[in-house]
């Protein structure tokens, strides 16, 4: 709250856009005891605009406390606008008196003024990750079965070998009780019949 007789420079009544979330209260009681009858208003210019654009504030007037809500048009632009506070006694529908303090600078912040929904293309958050583990899950799975298959490759190239090796005579292949397949290696070279 404010009073009359000691009102700052500069005031910031928002952001761009904010309607009926400020409330800017003013304790109007020093100048209502030289005019009691006086009705308080608050003229302003809004940033960007021009004198001839000053406008009487929505207000209220209630035990001496002068009430603006600042709504969206107050709001309507970014920038340093200006307010002053008048008090005006009427006689006979003629204004007979006039009070006027110190012009106020009005402030209003930039904000982001328009909004759209959530584009589809986005994903929350928790989406996203749950599809990064999906994934992960995914390349493990593959990783594990390459090696899987490339392990059976050496075992057939083992086999393989050893077929070979068995054919040439320097092994033996044999399959014991438990069913291990069992290479025995001999150091006799075996002659072939053509030799003798």
């Amino acid at each position: 709250m404010y009073y009359i007789d000691k009102m700052p420079n500069v005031i910031t009544i928002g952001r761009v856009g904010e309607n009926n979330f400020r409330t800017l209260q003013i304790d109007m009681t020093e100048w209502m005891k030289d005019m009691p009858n006086g009705t308080p208003s608050i003229v302003v210019i809004r940033p960007e605009d021009t004198e001839d654009d000053a406008y009487i504030a929505a207000t209220t007037f209630v035990n001496n406390i002068l009430t603006w809500v600042i709504n969206a048009s107050d709001t309507a632009n970014t920038g340093t606008g200006t307010m002053q506070v008048w008090l005006e006694e009427v006689n006979d529908g003629a204004i007979t008196r006039r009070g006027k303090n110190a012009i106020v600078a009005i402030r209003i912040y930039e904000s982001i003024t328009n909004r759209k929904s959530t584009p589809s293309q986005q994903q929350p958050w928790m989406d996203q990750m749950t599809s990064l583990k999906s994934q992960t899950v995914v390349a493990s799975a593959a990783a594990q079965t390459a090696q899987a298959a490339a392990e059976a490759a050496q075992e057939a190239a083992e086999i393989a070998a050893g077929i070979a090796i068995t054919q040439a005579g320097q092994i033996n292949l044999y399959i014991d009780e438990d069913g291990h397949l069992i290479f025995a290696y001999t150091d006799q070279v075996p002659v072939n019949e053509e030799d003798e």
